[in-house]
């Protein structure tokens, strides 16, 4: 599902690959919020969502709390008469100078929609200053809004910085951070999602915060731009590497890939993805599974590649005792079975 608003380096385009790197847990713990992406489609027991943005937050907390009364209200923004720049800049004015937080977390739904690119951005006052985005038609996220506020009733959202959200995880919470992006060069820094930014120096200590977590057995997953700096404070992490294309320039000419990775500190087991029957094949082959090493995450793009697998198991037990009820998908769908433990080495 899609997260109901716009962000700049969302995170639903690679959300495939976050929930892999995932493991299992019974409480996700978010310090960085952002659109909701892997909240929204993550599958766990419990959530914690923080952010620094507190009209983030507050409006997540709107959802939760006021549920269709709040969609309703939030939508009636929605007009062509209000698709103008005059208009844009009357409630962008409003919204700076709102104390309401009904009324300010409606307007911030509006921004989002109507400024340019789904930019969340802050001067040194704290006054929003993205520009009108002169879009033909913004639609209203209401089917979004309503999974979000059905997904809500397991969470609690706060409005706190990522070290004291970090310090709440406990025996069974699984971390996910995506912080404000390490810049790929000097000049391409946005660090404006908050008045006072997220600098380098910040950037290491959700490292060290990280490698602290495992320490008590809590694994920590991070995002980041792939550069040498993020490879160097992410030393102690398993990297996966990724090019991804963002949509954040006013060139259109130069919207490249830009090259990503995903950090992950204190897992014990691999992520591996299968998608021929020959690449199943070959890791048997090659003793890929082997040394005890417990494989999770398996995708399959047909029915063969498990039965392939079950009978290609010499030395392997299956763990999984609802395993037939999982392979009975179409060959033409995506069995994902994520965090569930399929076999290992006995």
């Amino acid at each position: 599902m899609k997260p109901f608003l716009k962000w700049a380096g969302g995170k639903y385009k690679i959300i495939d690959r976050i929930l892999d790197a995932l493991p299992r847990g019974e409480q996700l713990i978010e310090p960085f919020a952002g659109s909701g992406a892997v909240f929204i489609n993550a599958d766990f027991d419990e959530y914690l969502i923080a952010d620094t943005n507190a009209d983030l937050i507050n409006l997540f907390i709107q959802i939760q709390t006021e549920g269709c009364e709040f969609i309703t209200y939030a939508s009636s923004l929605f007009l062509a008469e209000n698709n103008t720049e005059n208009a844009y800049y009357r409630f962008r004015e409003e919204f700076n100078s709102c104390y309401d937080i009904p009324r300010r977390s409606a307007l911030f739904i509006y921004l989002n929609r109507h400024c340019f690119n789904g930019l969340c951005r802050y001067n040194s006052k704290g006054g929003f200053n993205v520009p009108f985005g002169r879009y033909a038609k913004p639609a209203f996220p209401e089917k979004e809004i309503l999974n979000f506020y059905e997904k809500s009733k397991r969470a609690v959202f706060e409005v706190a910085d990522f070290k004291l959200t970090m310090n709440k995880a406990i025996k069974g919470s699984v971390v996910y951070c995506d912080p404000p992006y390490a810049p790929l060069t000097v000049t391409a820094n946005f660090s404006d999602y908050t008045p006072n930014g997220f600098n380098d120096e910040d950037q290491k200590v959700l490292a060290n915060s990280a490698k602290t977590l495992t320490l008590s057995g809590i694994p920590v997953v991070i995002s980041n731009h792939d550069t040498e700096f993020t490879r160097l404070i992410y030393e102690d992490a398993k990297i996966q590497s990724f090019d991804v294309q963002r949509f954040i320039s006013s060139d259109f000419k130069n919207r490249n890939k830009a090259p990503e990775l995903i950090a992950c500190y204190g897992q014990t087991s691999q992520n591996i993805i299968f998608e021929t029957t020959k690449q199943l094949e070959n890791t048997m082959i090659k003793g890929g599974v082997g040394g005890g090493n417990t494989i999770t995450g398996l995708r399959f793009e047909e029915k063969t590649d498990l039965l392939q697998l079950l009978a290609a198991t010499n030395g392997y037990k299956v763990l999984d005792s609802q395993i037939g009820k999982q392979i009975l998908f179409n060959s033409k769908e995506v069995a994902r079975c994520y965090r569930k433990t399929i076999y290992t080495n006995s």
